[in-house]
């Protein structure tokens, strides 16, 4: 009986997060108590905020969604992902955000946002790692609750002198608009802007969370050096961590060939990532299975070697 490949890759999921433990104890050294990777699945220039927020459920971004998601259980972590806006100041996209909020060390946190940014074909990701030792930059946070559409918010944020901002829409109750808004920066200046920010908004700036730790951005200017970069990473990660890393790789592959193959008619039907049967085709041909037995799907994915992926055309 055939089973759409989303079910398969969800009960592969909990599978591998039960029979293998690929998990890194945190070291006092990494000293890291929650990590908050910052990416978009957009390639496109100069978006509109409507195209922006259409974005959040195309069918690329589902798909950035998914890996991620995947990589946690593959590793054994639990993570938060919320959809978000991506704000800066001259320009807007869509972006998701994924918070681990429990042991997880540097290495793997980098591995999982490269092989995300890799998947996603992003010139870089923001990782932020909040720490108590290495307290060299801040992730500031407000709630605000009122009238001001997105638009308008987006306004005040930038008349506040904020660059660079992350936009978590959190629902409208008899008109009144709940947004989050996150921003990442360095130094004691990077308050003002913010507090500015709250004052606008009639939000006490005893009300601003702070987190303190460090920044990294993975990329490069280009994509092809990006993409570089992100393998370099994992590589390097996969040296003390092979099966994990493998295991995504595969997972990317899969994902990558089912959206590259789905025609324009399908991707529209689909819930991303419930795949086509043409998709399904070409993953039995990644694996060499004609029936996907998840036992030996496991199996496959974990101890398998790459290869090169023949799509049949």
């Amino acid at each position: 009986m055939q089973q759409h490949f989303s079910s398969i890759l969800s009960n592969l999921r909990h599978m591998i997060a039960a029979k293998y433990s690929y998990a890194k104890t945190v070291t006092a050294k990494d000293d890291i108590s929650e990590v908050f990777i910052f990416i978009s699945s957009n390639q496109r220039e100069n978006l509109t905020q409507d195209e922006a927020v259409n974005m959040i459920s195309s069918p690329g971004h589902n798909m950035l969604r998914f890996l991620v998601s995947g990589y946690a259980e593959l590793g054994g972590k639990k993570v938060d992902l919320l959809d978000t806006i991506g704000e800066w100041s001259d320009g807007i996209e869509n972006s998701l955000l994924a918070i681990f909020n429990e042991g997880i060390d540097v290495e793997t946190a980098k591995t999982y946002a490269a092989l995300a940014g890799q998947a996603a074909n992003q010139k870089s990701v923001l990782i932020f790692f909040v720490s108590n030792s290495q307290a060299k930059d801040l992730l500031l946070s407000l709630i605000t609750s009122s009238n001001h559409n997105l638009s308008g918010l987006r306004d005040l944020i930038r008349s506040s002198g904020i660059e660079y901002s992350t936009i978590i829409n959190q629902g409208n109750t008899i008109g009144i608009n709940s947004y989050e808004i996150l921003t990442c920066c360095s130094g004691e200046s990077c308050r003002l802007p913010f507090s500015s920010l709250a004052r606008s908004l009639k939000v006490e700036e005893t009300l601003i969370g702070e987190r303190s730790g460090f920044r990294e951005f993975l990329g490069a200017d280009t994509r092809r050096e990006a993409n570089d970069g992100f393998e370099r990473q994992a590589d390097q990660h996969g040296r003390r961590n092979r099966k994990l890393v493998k295991s995504m790789r595969k997972m990317n592959k899969a994902q990558s060939q089912a959206l590259e193959t789905s025609t324009p008619q399908e991707k529209a039907l689909l819930d991303f990532p419930l795949l086509s049967e043409r998709s399904k085709m070409i993953l039995d041909r990644i694996f060499g299975v004609s029936n996907f037995n998840e036992d030996q799907y496991l199996d496959l994915l974990i101890n398998s070697e790459d290869s090169d992926v023949d799509t049949g055309e």
